[in-house]
């Protein structure tokens, strides 16, 4: 290294370490990271040394410094100099290369001077074997493999690079235990098709997009009998599945689905493990570069770019095509796959969700057609109708069409079953003569009954074993409620002499009431007198003595009742003094009458539980004596079953014909005839798929389907590769003879995994906290840019000029710009409006989600609402940061008749476009909402903001709405907000006020006629007046509960609400406060006083939420503070209708109260 550093440099360096002295350095470039040693600006420049163990290749660093001449090892740098090395290194080319052979490195003193790196990290050696085309079709294609591969002997290629499986180990641990059942929604049957199918409307998943798991129809709660279902089309909006046997269901089903993400994780482990060689993954692994592909015309009508994306699909090796949103990935897809079939070349076209497979599939077929059945099939679920309803991709079409001749002879020998076994009804008469034989119609009577009384006995003795149990059971539950009802009642024998405290206090609110009012009617009469200054001096006389006289009365009444009260007050004391205070006599009366209600019930149970068993035992006692059974009594008897009734056993024997043989061996041999078809059929899928030339399918599929898990393709694309797991890209990619191109945008959505990175090795981390790009060392625009082997498509054909602007400033850095003219969908309006929410005030403030991460907020799920209806509901999608408030707007949206509008995450839309895009972003106005924080230099979680962010606003093929409190952007100084900020001030996006999307006025909220809450209404906004005129409505047709959130309690705003609420009660309305806890509150015996109504108080300590729900349809989300508000803020309400939205606040409601309890 020395000499090489003289010849090239002309100078000498300095080595401290006999290894720099050996022979295998190889140059790699000037680096313009800061000397540790002398601190100049001159440049060092890097060689590399190659080695290979038993565990893999690695590589020793020599930097040198040109100013001061010293040579020093990777790890002799600062950690962040060591970044900036491997960032440096990724982009760049081997200038020389020494021939010497790798070397194992010795063990010496001093070794830990060198910083062995991993293989994890690119290098520059490829290790994958030579490979030829099996077909010998593409001799050009084999060549070029052999010329970037090492020699075979290599014995790195004996294996999948251990990293990787590891990795995928480390994900199936982290998804062990993680099954779940999922209620998907209410099955509808229809019959309308040539085979029933049962729907499910708006279903709470999307199926498309979830674990492979088990797929079932069930009675609710999903418990009990399953009826196994093959999913025929998932998608947001709609599920459609048809039962997979012939059997007879009920109505009141529901979907169901059984997730375990383990399933697919063990998949992909067990792959790896078993897979023998990493063929072309090894690029993926660092071991081998891209591949450029030769650019050629393959479809008119793709842009110069495009053109050469489609060459490097068709080339040999491995290439990588860097898409930004709109530029037309899908478009080269199809016409690249398309030719690569007209070429004879297997193709499987995969991404690591079912959409992505279906719009590129549908492209394939638009260029590709005509073709044959079978040519190009779709494994997996499909999620668009146009790919489940096609009729040849689906692989059970496919197999119809191809094997149509088989099919009909099935049916016929199915006919021919049928007609066979008819006919051999009469054939058991020959039996039923033998066994027969001696019985009358009388006598298989009393056998009937002889059989009834046994299988009752059997029932009874099972009951009473049963029963016996469940009365130990009762019994200690019976003296455990004694000994409470007994407790109880001590307790409120030594409060019997202070009952008169309870009167006390009632008095003292009351004459608390009356002082008020007197008070206020002085303060009136007062005002009035110095009104009278004004008037006549006969005039003002008269008025002055009237008001005096009524002062008078007034200050005498307030006088009374101001004593009264004290010596109320004094009482209450004076109990305080003796440690006896009316909350502590009601809790005692309360669990008295608790304790009493429990004993009864037990007694109760106990008295039923015994005389049930006495009932039994008598029973029992009468069939001690039935006999057992013989076994000609036995046979007779599954004869009388499978006939009906005695008198026709004995008919048909007597009409017996002695044709059993004869029919019993036809019925044998079409029933052997029949499954051997149905089992040629089954195998013929596997031969489906092992023939068809392009399939498209999903990553998971690969290695789940049996036809599937052992086939390799000419060539494997894998769109939307940014987003899946390294590790199971790798695994796709082992399936490449010939070339695999990595198709995606690393500035979208990275990879989700469940692994705990913090605790995962070095060397495995990058495989599952990188995504496929980086690991190709492709992680900015200017890699990919700069790579030989990535085409960069920049004109893109979606969105218009301000999103593309908006776009550019947050991810892309100018690198988009238009393939055509675009006009946005709405042209009478302008293409990004910011729906501002500051206007809501608190009322639009973000909840925590029930496990206390995540948020919602209702403003936000009434917006939606609001502007999806405006543009009809259809071609209209709904992306949100958070899970819950996809699930809040879903449900909003159900309610309101919008089932036809997208929602979902930001992971669930990439790759989607709609006309009209709403981006809510759960931002009110703290800035601490996760696009509010995302920053690209950032943490892990803060880039993944930016990401998200960019792939909601690059959905827009049209309008774009951004619901947000404005404030926050404004005030933003980094991040996407910061650009969108810049792009409002420079009058290139909208602002709209919340509230005058949200319903009506408040006016008119506050003056609408009565309604039954049955009757769906918009989202309205409502002050504090109109919330109570609005409340008292719905509480004047509330039937069965109302349940009230509300942290502050007030006297003042309790004299209005106690009554409504003891007239809910008196109506048999189940009413239920929540409110902070009562050392909380300003007046804790406001508490008591709400009690005593028979309205049940939970005190949780913290709440916040001010919440009220009415029935299983209404809803209010705000700010305002039920039992408390005095009318003297600004606080608002947003009432809510329906009863997905009512279900899903009020879960929340109950897991957040049960936190903090």
């Amino acid at each position: 290294m020395p000499d090489l550093v003289e010849s090239r440099f002309g100078v000498k360096v300095e080595c401290s370490h006999n290894r720099f002295k050996e022979p295998g350095w190889t140059f790699q470039g000037g680096c313009d990271v800061s000397c540790g040693d002398c601190d100049s600006e001159a440049p060092l420049v890097v060689y590399r040394k190659p080695y290979t163990t038993s565990q893999g290749t690695y590589r020793y660093w020599a930097i040198v410094c040109m100013s001061c001449k010293v040579v020093s090892a990777l790890g002799d740098f600062e950690s962040a100099d060591q970044k900036s090395f491997r960032a440096w290194d990724i982009d760049m080319a081997i200038e020389e290369v020494d021939p010497a052979a790798p070397e194992e490195p010795p063990i010496e003193a001093g070794a830990d001077l060198i910083l062995v790196e991993s293989a994890t990290v690119r290098l520059e050696e490829s290790l994958s074997p030579p490979l030829t085309d099996p077909s010998g079709a593409d001799q050009e294609a084999a060549s070029t493999l052999a010329d970037v591969s090492p020699p075979a002997s290599d014995p790195a290629l004996a294996a999948v690079d251990h990293v990787v499986v590891a990795a995928a180990q480390a994900e199936l641990s982290a998804c062990s235990g993680q099954a779940r059942q999922v209620d998907v929604g209410r099955a509808e049957r229809d019959d309308s098709g040539p085979l029933p199918v049962f729907r499910v409307a708006a279903p709470s998943v999307d199926l498309s997009e979830q674990p492979p798991g088990e797929v079932f129809l069930a009675a609710p709660p999903g418990d009990g009998q399953r009826f196994k279902v093959e999913v025929r089309y998932a998608s947001p909006t709609e599920t459609v599945v048809a039962l997979t046997a012939d059997v007879s269901v009920g109505h009141g089903l529901r979907l169901y689905l059984q997730i375990d993400p383990g399933v697919v994780a063990k998949a992909f482990a067990d792959y790896l493990e078993a897979c023998k060689s990493p063929r072309l993954a090894s690029v993926l692994a660092g071991r081998g570069s891209l591949s450029a592909g030769a650019p050629e015309e393959v479809l008119a009508g793709l842009n110069a770019e495009q053109q050469l994306a489609a060459g490097a699909i068709t080339s040999s090796g491995v290439s990588v095509v860097w898409g930004p949103p709109g530029t037309g990935k899908t478009r080269v897809i199809g016409a690249a796959v398309a030719e690569l079939l007209r070429r004879g070349r297997s193709v499987a076209l995969v991404s690591n969700t079912n959409v992505a497979v279906d719009q590129a599939l549908l492209h394939v077929c638009r260029a590709a057609e005509p073709f044959e059945p079978g040519q190009i099939l779709r494994v997996g679920h499909p999620s668009i109708p146009q790919v489940s309803e096609h009729p040849m991709l689906l692989v059970s079409k496919a197999i119809q069409i191809k094997f149509q001749d088989l099919i009909q002879e099935l049916d016929r020998l199915q006919i021919d079953l049928d007609t066979a076994r008819s006919e051999a009804a009469v054939a058991g008469a020959e039996r039923l003569d033998e066994f027969l034989k001696g019985y009358t119609t009388s006598k298989l009577e009393d056998l009937v009954k002889h059989r009834d009384d046994l299988r009752e006995r059997a029932s009874i003795e099972g009951q009473i074993g049963t029963w016996e149990s469940q009365l130990g059971e009762y019994q200690v539950a019976l003296s455990a409620a004694g000994k409470r009802y007994d407790d109880a009642r001590e307790q409120c024998a030594r409060w019997a002499n202070s009952l008169t405290l309870l009167e006390d206090e009632r008095e003292v609110a009351s004459l608390a009431g009356t002082v008020a009012a007197c008070d206020r009617q002085l303060t009136e009469i007062a005002r009035q007198m110095d009104d009278a200054a004004n008037v006549g001096r006969l005039k003002r006389r008269r008025v002055l003595r009237e008001l005096a006289v009524q002062r008078s009365t007034v200050e005498k009444s307030r006088t009374s009742a101001a004593d009264l009260r004290d010596a109320h007050v004094r009482q209450l004391e004076a109990g305080n003094e003796r440690g006896v205070t009316p909350t502590v006599i009601r809790s005692a009366q309360n669990e008295e009458r608790a304790a009493e209600s429990g004993w009864r019930e037990a007694k109760e149970r106990v008295n039923s539980a015994e005389s049930t068993l006495l009932g039994l035992s008598t029973e029992a006692k009468r069939l001690a004596t039935v006999a057992d059974l013989t076994d000609r009594e036995v046979e007779i008897l599954r004869l009388t079953d499978h006939w009906g009734t005695a008198r026709q056993l004995v008919d048909e024997a007597r009409r017996g014909q002695k044709v059993a043989a004869k029919f019993a061996d036809q019925i044998r041999d079409l029933s052997s005839k029949i499954d051997s078809i149905q089992r040629r059929l089954q195998d013929q899928e596997t031969t489906v798929v092992a023939e068809a030339k392009v399939v498209g399918t999903t990553l998971a599929q690969l290695v789940l389907h049996r036809g599937l898990l052992s086939r390799t393709f000419d060539h494997v694309l894998i769109d939307e590769a940014s987003a899946a797991l390294p590790p199971y890209v790798y695994a796709a990619m082992t399936k490449a003879d010939v070339g695999c191109t990595l198709v995606g945008d690393f500035e979208q959505n990275w990879p989700i995994t469940r692994t705990d990175i913090r605790k995962l090795p070095r060397d495995i981390s990058p495989w599952l906290t990188s995504n496929p790009f980086a690991l190709l060392g492709i992680i900015s625009a200017s890699d990919a840019s700069s790579s030989a082997g990535c085409v960069v498509l920049r004109d893109q054909y979606r969105f218009g000029d301000r999103t593309m602007h908006l776009a550019n400033a947050i991810a892309y850095g100018g690198l988009l710009r238009h393939g055509r003219t675009i006009e946005a969908a709405n042209s009478d309006g302008p293409e990004i409006v910011i729906i501002d929410t500051s206007t809501l005030g608190a009322g639009a403030s973000a909840e925590k989600g029930p496990s206390g991460s995540g948020r919602w907020w209702a403003a936000g799920a009434a917006l939606s609402y609001e502007l999806a209806q405006k543009h009809g509901f259809e071609g209209v999608g709904v992306v949100a940061p958070y899970r819950h408030q996809v699930q809040l707007t879903r449900a909003q949206l159900n309610d309101r008749g919008g089932t036809a509008v997208q929602v979902g995450t930001a992971h669930a839309f990439q790759g989607r476009e709609f006309p009209v895009v709403i981006a809510d972003l759960v931002e009110d106005g703290t800035g601490t909402s996760w696009v509010a924080r995302a920053n690209r230099r950032g943490t892990n979680w803060a880039r993944d903001g930016v990401r998200l962010f960019n792939v909601a606003i690059t959905r827009n093929a049209g309008r774009l709405y951004v619901i947000s409190n404005v404030g926050s952007i404004q005030a933003a100084t980094s991040g996407p907000l910061r650009d969108l900020g810049m792009l409002l001030r420079s009058g290139g996006a909208e602002v709209w006020d919340a509230r005058s999307i949200l319903g009506r006025p408040l006016a008119e909220a506050a003056t609408e006629a009565p309604h039954e809450i049955a009757q769906q209404t918009a989202p309205q906004i409502l002050d504090d007046t109109a919330f109570y005129e609005s409340l008292w409505r719905d509480f004047g047709v509330a039937r069965q509960r109302v349940v009230i959130f509300s942290p502050f309690v007030a006297a003042r705003r309790l004299e209005e609400v106690l009554p409504i609420l003891r007239e809910l009660v008196d109506r048999g309305v189940k009413v239920t406060v929540f409110t902070k806890a009562a050392h909380e509150l300003r007046d804790p015996n406001l508490l008591s006083v709400i009690r005593d109504g028979n309205v049940v108080v939970h005190e949780r300590p913290g709440m916040h939420e001010k919440v009220v729900i009415v029935d299983d349809q209404v809803t209010y989300v705000g700010s305002l503070n039920t039992l408390s508000n005095t009318g003297r803020t600004d606080e608002i309400m947003l009432r809510l209708d329906g009863q997905g939205t009512n279900g899903r606040v009020a879960q929340w409601m109950r897991s957040a109260a049960r936190r903090r309890s």
